[in-house]
C-alpha cells in the first residue's frame, strides 16, 4: 500500500466514534495502562475520553483514513500543554480504578520532568497513537509525527514531547528526531501491586524534541 491511498486529515469532535473503535480494537489491547489497571478497553476509553475530546477540540490532532474505504487507520491525539500551566489529574469517580489510574498520570509527570528544559513556553503533547494492524510496518505512524511535529513549530511550541512503550512506536519518534528522555520502568513500582504477567513490554520511555531554540540556565 502506497501513500497516495490514504489520505491525512486534522480529526475533530466529529470523528470520537472512529478514533474510539480503532482505540478500543487496537491501542487498549496492548496498552500498559489498561493492562496493569486490569480494565476492559472500553472501561479504559471511559476513562480517557475527557482527554480525547480536549485534543480534539483543540483541532490539532491527526488521522489517517483509506481513501477507498474512508475507514480511519491511524490516529496521533496532539495537545499543546503551557509550561506555566498547573496540571491536575482529577478522577471523575472516586473508584479505586480511576484513582489508580491518577496514580499513575501523577507519578509519570514526575518522571517526564520537563522542568528540567529551561527556556520552555508550550509543549506539543502526543499521545493515544494508534495504527489498525492491515496498516502496520509502512511508515504511517512515522508519517504521523512528523506532521505533528510541524504543527508544534508552527503553533510556536518549543519542545514536542511523547511516551513510547514499545519498539515500533520509539523507532519512528527517534527517525523524525526525538530523544529518549527519562524511563519508568513499571517493575520498580513500589506503591501498589501490579500484574504484569499479561504485558510484553514494561519501560515505558519518555521521548522529547526540541523544536525551537532553548534558553539554558546560565
Amino acid at each position: 500500500m502506497s501513500f497516495t491511498e490514504l489520505e491525512y486529515v486534522s480529526l475533530a469532535p466529529d470523528d470520537l466514534d472512529d478514533i474510539s473503535h480503532l482505540l478500543v480494537n487496537h491501542f487498549y489491547l496492548r496498552d500498559i495502562m489498561t493492562l496493569v489497571l486490569g480494565v476492559s478497553p472500553e472501561s479504559k476509553l471511559a476513562i480517557d475520553l475527557n482527554h480525547i475530546r480536549t485534543c480534539l477540540a483543540t483541532g490539532l490532532s491527526l488521522g489517517a483514513r483509506d481513501k477507498s474505504t474512508k475507514q480511519l487507520v491511524g490516529v496521533l491525539l496532539n495537545s499543546i500543554l503551557a509550561f506555566d500551566a498547573t496540571v491536575i489529574h482529577t478522577p471523575s469517580k472516586s473508584n479505586e480504578t480511576e484513582m489508580m489510574h491518577t496514580h499513575f498520570l501523577r507519578l509519570l509527570g514526575q518522571v517526564a520532568d520537563l522542568t528540567k528544559h529551561h527556556g520552555v513556553t508550550n509543549i506539543l503533547l502526543s499521545t493515544r497513537g494508534c495504527i489498525h494492524p492491515d496498516y502496520e510496518h509502512r511508515g504511517l505512524f512515522t508519517k504521523l509525527v512528523q506532521m505533528s511535529v510541524n504543527i508544534g513549530i508552527k503553533e510556536g511550541c518549543t519542545l514536542a514531547s511523547a511516551a513510547a512503550i514499545n519498539p515500533h512506536s520509539e523507532k519512528a519518534f527517534l527517525r523524525v528526531g526525538y530523544k529518549v528522555g527519562k524511563t519508568l520502568d513499571f517493575n520498580t513500582v513500589e506503591e501498589v501491586l501490579l500484574d504484569l504477567s499479561h504485558v510484553s513490554h514494561t519501560v515505558l520511555k519518555v521521548m522529547t524534541k526540541v523544536l525551537s531554540p532553548i534558553t539554558t540556565s546560565s
